[in-house]
């Protein structure tokens, strides 16, 4: 059995090889030292016969796709026409295949936007992202050949279930919502990773934070929750000076408060380190010194809404979906909820959201009759929105199943060396309506493709023009959303989906990258160290 390897960086061949079958094994070449620091790194490899069926993110045989794509948190292994299996060694890098050319398997190491850090530039803090390369030269990596089947291996500790985890921004807290939702969170078995501020700072005087309402949040954590940094005030002092002082100096409350998430424009942020000329380097060693070890940056995948779910389902995170999601709604509600998406989402693009930033910054005022009339303003942050939008409109046919440029790769987690301390980044998915995000249908077509989603809440919001939060009053929470919670609490109860923190979630992610696999001289795919993962054998 002969196969076809051709080394790619950044869709330019650079060699050529023939490879045989020795020992059920093809060991890939290895990429020379100039390409180390590279991205866009892959090899196209062609069998000599079609690929008839592979293992889809739900751990199911599938022969019925258009394109294929298996992430690191996904099992690798497909299955000939001929009936021999072939698997991966490694864990690492993305594997593709386009329906269209059966007998070609793509294996990608490091796409530069599979791993991404956001960071905020510029007088009105555009988003932009820097990529962030693991290629790891070290990794040998080769082909398994099998008629015995291929090894799948669960990724969460209840085996082969979905996995719901929350993270929930404190920004709009207090002393009485954080008892109630706690006390309900109680009453359905339900665990999340729960933002706080440190200082009691703030342009709203009834916001919670650990300087006064420690012996509320620390009940948050006897009940079973993790405590994670929102930052560490709600809003940002006048003296950038203090602002800085306060972060250099801050010491953690508690010893196991192992998460940060960015909140907002403080200038010590990760997202904001560099444009306020602080390195990298110094917000990961303030972080090492307080213990933690796990960070959010503003990384969402997309936004939540009816169909729309599963961190590891692309057909999700496309323009179609996302209208099909939300059809149900107002025409008003439609369209600012599409234009959001498009902008923020589907494109992913500083200048646009930019200009649609400076659009609704400019039109909502006017509208509502507290702002005169800014033709200026309006008619330069209009029309980039107006034809990115138009753009979508002409061409709907050809861009409505593209999948988001963040969702691609399905980086719901990596992790990375810096300063000689490793730390995991995560990436989230946008839970803003309750209702149709965690309706009994979505939680139950969730369980059945056994998802993952890290859910970016604010449970607290108090606004009417969020449809579907979680309170309907002040003291009151929506039915709705009570009997979703219910629901979700009963499917955690009967083991069909695991509900862990996102400490406890990094830590059983942890030793993924570690799996590896071989072919015995009997022609068995074994695993050389589990560590702890369920497996189980498919054919």
């Amino acid at each position: 059995m002969l196969i076809k390897v051709v080394l790619y960086q950044q869709d330019k061949p650079i060699s050529h090889h023939v490879l045989e079958l020795q020992a059920n094994e093809f060991s890939l070449p290895s990429f020379s030292e100039e390409y180390y620091k590279s991205f866009d790194l892959k090899y196209v490899i062609e069998f000599e016969k079609n690929i008839d069926s592979v293992i889809d993110f739900s751990y199911q045989w599938t022969s019925n796709f258009k394109w294929y794509t298996a992430s690191r948190l996904q099992p690798k292994v497909l299955k000939l026409i001929n009936g021999k299996y072939i698997q991966s060694n490694s864990t690492e890098g993305y594997w593709e295949v386009n329906a269209k050319r059966r007998k070609e398997l793509i294996w990608s190491l490091n796409p530069k936007k599979s791993c991404v850090l956001a960071k905020y530039t510029g007088e009105v803090d555009n988003k932009e992202y820097e990529y962030v390369n693991l290629f790891n030269p070290q990794k040998k990596f080769s082909l398994l050949v099998s008629e015995k089947g291929g090894i799948i291996w669960s990724r969460s500790k209840i085996p082969f279930s979905g996995i719901a985890c929350f993270s929930d921004h404190c920004d709009f807290d207090t002393r009485e919502n954080l008892e109630l939702q706690r006390s309900f969170f109680k009453e359905n078995d339900i665990k999340m990773t729960k933002g706080f501020f440190l200082y009691n700072y703030s342009k709203r005087k009834e916001n919670a934070s650990f300087e006064k309402d420690s012996d509320e949040l620390m009940k948050w954590i006897e009940d079973g929750h993790e405590l994670a940094y929102h930052s560490l005030s709600q809003s940002i002092k006048e003296d950038k000076d203090k602002v800085f002082e306060e972060f250099d100096n801050f010491t953690a409350p508690l010893p196991n408060i192992h998460t940060w998430m960015d909140h907002g424009y403080l200038p010590y942020n990760l997202s904001s380190s560099e444009k306020n000329n602080r390195t990298l380097n110094l917000f990961f060693d303030k972080m090492n010194s307080q213990n933690v070890s796990v960070v959010w940056n503003y990384i969402d995948t997309g936004t939540t809404t009816r169909g729309v779910i599963n961190q590891l389902n692309l057909r999700h995170f496309t323009l179609k979906a996302f209208c099909n999601g939300i059809k149900e709604l107002s025409l008003k509600d439609r369209m600012a909820k599409g234009i959001k998406n498009s902008l923020f989402h589907f494109y992913s693009d500083r200048n646009y959201t930019a200009s649609y930033k400076l659009f609704a910054s400019v039109f909502k005022p006017i509208l509502d009759k507290k702002k005169v009339f800014e033709l200026k303003e309006l008619i330069v942050s209009f029309f980039p929105v107006f034809f990115s939008l138009l753009r979508i409109v002409f061409r709907w046919n050809t861009l409505k199943n593209k999948v988001y440029p963040l969702a691609k790769y399905n980086s719901v987690f990596y992790s990375n060396m810096i300063n000689g301390t490793r730390f995991t980044v995560f990436q989230t998915l946008e839970m803003v309506d309750l209702v149709s995000s965690l309706s009994k249908e979505n939680l139950n077509k969730f369980c059945e493709e056994k998802g993952v989603f890290i859910a970016h809440t604010y449970f607290s919001v108090p606004f009417k023009y969020h449809k579907g939060r979680m309170f309907s009053t002040p003291t009151e929470i929506n039915h709705q959303v009570r009997a979703n919670f219910e629901h979700l609490g009963s499917l955690i109860r009967e083991k069909k989906l695991w509900n862990p923190t996102i400490y406890e979630l990094k830590e059983y992610f942890e030793n993924i990258e570690n799996l590896e696999f071989f072919s015995d001289e009997s022609g068995e795919i074994k695993v050389r160290n589990n560590f702890g993962y369920h497996l189980n054998q498919v054919q």
